[in-house]
């Protein structure tokens, strides 16, 4: 059986007392607006300025490639403000949340009403199911899957481009084309499977504005390209840019569970002990973890958690919980240790599966 899967399944409330984790942490649910404002400007003006400097550089200059390495970094870590936006409670923090959509959102292509079926991942009876769009059963499957998986990482950025470009005006004439592009194609996931479930009745304003900034910062950019203003070559070079930003995150989540569902519904604290902690090399983890996304066990634990203030939350599991928690039992040194679990995981569910044949 694939490590940790009877664990999984035998977990009881004595095993991980939630209860008494929350009492050790429920002070620190508050956001600290300065921070988020602080923290995501600065990584948006790191990124941006990354990404103009990579374009003025002569090409394959030490320049260019220092900068284009600065830009998918700091590119990446503003855009990973959108999982702190949609699990802010409604009415809370709604200037940040305006300002990141006008500032990354829009231009980025990603309205955070596109990340907004997240919500399903953190549900007990979408965690690990088909119904999951950022769960795929890597351990119990082969290098194929995972092929694939970061196969898909060269059409996200041409995926925004046709949905506000070309799929959006088509939605707003056609009721019809509406409900499958809600449905279909108004999510960044990463299980091709995944339906996005739009409840009737919901109010989709917000989509539709999103959507119309989105489709003429579109026509904008073309309009630039179109009559010379930039250069066509940039083109390929935004695209290049674009593609190892996404190839980040892609990365990263791959190492935030270890993926051993079988499809079938999980209990909350399943989802908890097969979430993932990295603890080594902070500074470096960091870069592929950004706005506390290396506590991804804590998030998994406790959702509305400010991302501010998960080293605390951290220190105080480590430091109050007895040692065979199960907390403890989420820690990983680095990222490859998490590749080197699922790795064995893969080999041994092959094995077993070979074995059965």
């Amino acid at each position: 059986m694939p490590e940790r899967k009877q664990r999984f399944e035998e977990e009881t409330p004595a095993g991980f007392a939630v209860p008494e984790a929350w009492r050790l942490v429920r002070d620190l649910l508050s956001h600290n607006p300065v921070i988020y404002f602080a923290d995501f400007t600065l990584s948006a003006v790191i990124g941006y300025g990354a990404v103009w400097v990579y374009f003025m550089a002569p090409n394959w200059s030490p320049l260019q490639v220092a900068a284009f390495f600065v830009a998918t970094f700091g590119v990446f870590r503003a855009g990973v403000f959108i999982h702190e936006v949609v699990h802010m409670p409604r009415g809370k923090m709604t200037a940040f949340k305006a300002y990141w959509n006008l500032l990354y959102g829009v231009p980025m292509l990603t309205p955070s009403f596109m990340y907004a079926n997240h919500t399903d991942h953190h549900a007990r009876r979408y965690y690990g199911t088909a119904q999951d769009g950022e769960y795929q059963p890597f351990g119990l499957g082969g290098p194929g899957r995972i092929a694939l998986y970061f196969a898909q990482v060269l059409a996200i950025p041409i995926f925004g481009i046709v949905r506000f470009l070309i799929l959006a005006p088509l939605a707003w004439i056609s009721p019809r084309m509406r409900a499958w592009v809600w449905r279909s194609a108004s999510s960044y996931i990463s299980n091709p499977g995944y339906r996005r479930d739009v409840p009737r009745g919901e109010d989709h304003r917000w989509w539709v504005v999103g959507e119309v900034l989105c489709f003429l910062w579109l026509l904008f950019v073309v309009a630039l390209f179109a009559s010379g203003t930039l250069p066509f070559e940039y083109i390929i070079e935004l695209y290049v840019l674009s593609v190892v930003a996404v190839f980040w995150n892609w990365l990263r989540n791959l190492a935030g569970h270890l993926f051993l569902s079988d499809g079938k519904p999980m209990s909350h604290e399943a989802q908890f002990l097969e979430s993932v902690t990295v603890v080594g090399t902070p500074w470096l983890h960091e870069l592929i973890f950004p706005v506390g996304l290396r506590y991804h066990a804590i998030h998994h634990l406790f959702p509305a958690m400010p991302y501010h203030n998960m080293p605390e939350c951290h220190r105080r599991l480590m430091t109050q919980l007895p040692a065979n928690s199960g907390y403890h039992q989420t820690l990983y040194s680095s990222i490859w240790q998490v590749f080197a679990v699922l790795r064995r995981n893969m080999r041994r569910h092959q094995v077993a599966t070979t074995q059965r044949a």
